[in-house]
């Protein structure tokens, strides 16, 4: 007996109204538009999904491709209570996913905010010890030009230079200590300073009185261990930037450091980067 096709559908517990095939059927709307066409014989359904691109979407798009497919099976056999809760249970997948990579994603953010926290404050004590002994620096120069004066008196343009000098370093010390990304304004001005007490000792080898001096001496030697002190310390915050700035600039730190506001950290150089700034030499014979 021939039977048609509502009749075939019947024997198989579906109407002709059902499904009774599946084709899937992919094309491409505008290069992001995909859909996945169910067909019957007196209905067609489709179901379009955005391809997106990156690597988390297209994990998403597949699985949604795979759920099209799914649910046309389960519309074909009419299995509708597994069709519910398999569609329960890719939800609760997707879900679980988008949450765990949330999850981690703030995570990883927040140890990489952490880590350059660290650094930043690492960074900031090692200029903290620089600036303890620029004050004291800063402290023995007024009394060096004022011991001076009794002695040098037609060398006075270069001692108000010399306070000028100190004066405009003090000043970009506490600039840096305020912006670390002034670093570059204060060893312009030391190093103006450094030159110009260069000069004013090799002025003062033309006075033995001075030399004489006590309290010139003494001054001498108090201005040298400082001069050392700042060597140690300038070398050591060069190391701590060395380490903020490699941290900020390597993978995947470089993407938020600029968001939160982490500048590239700027070291100690002197004018001349091939040549190693030497302390002022305050020796009297």
């Amino acid at each position: 007996m021939h039977h048609t096709g509502a009749q075939d559908a019947g024997t198989h517990g579906l109407g002709a109204d059902h499904l009774h095939a599946v084709v899937p059927f992919l094309y491409i709307r505008g290069a992001r538009t995909y859909d996945y066409r169910l067909q019957s014989e007196h209905s067609e359904r489709s179901v379009s999904v955005l391809c997106p691109q990156s690597s988390i979407s297209c994990f998403l798009f597949f699985v949604n491709l795979w759920h099209c497919y799914f649910l046309s099976l389960l519309y074909t056999y009419r299995h509708v209570s597994l069709y519910l809760f398999m569609e329960g249970l890719i939800m609760d997948v997707i879900l679980g996913v988008v949450f765990g990579i949330v999850v981690g994603g703030v995570v990883w953010v927040i140890i990489i905010y952490n880590g350059l926290v660290a650094l930043t404050n690492q960074m900031k004590n090692a200029f903290a010890q620089i600036d303890v002994q620029l004050q004291r620096r800063y402290d023995l120069i007024p009394n060096l030009v004022e011991t001076a004066k009794a002695y040098m008196q037609h060398e006075r343009e270069t001692l108000t230079a010399v306070i000028a000098a100190r004066n405009s370093a003090q000043a970009a010390a506490k600039k840096v200590a305020q912006d670390p990304g002034a670093m570059a304004e204060l060893a312009a001005a030391e190093s103006g300073l450094s030159g110009l007490l260069t000069k004013f000792f090799a002025l003062s080898e033309a006075y033995p009185d001075l030399k004489a001096n006590q309290n010139m001496a003494q001054l001498q030697e108090e201005l040298a261990s400082t001069e050392n002190r700042i060597s140690f310390a300038r070398q050591a915050y060069n190391d701590a930037v060395m380490h903020y700035n490699t941290r900020r600039e390597t993978f995947p730190n470089v993407l938020f450091a600029a968001s939160f506001g982490f500048r590239v950290a700027k070291q100690w150089e002197t004018d001349t980067p091939d040549v190693v700034r030497q302390n002022v030499q305050v020796k009297f014979s």
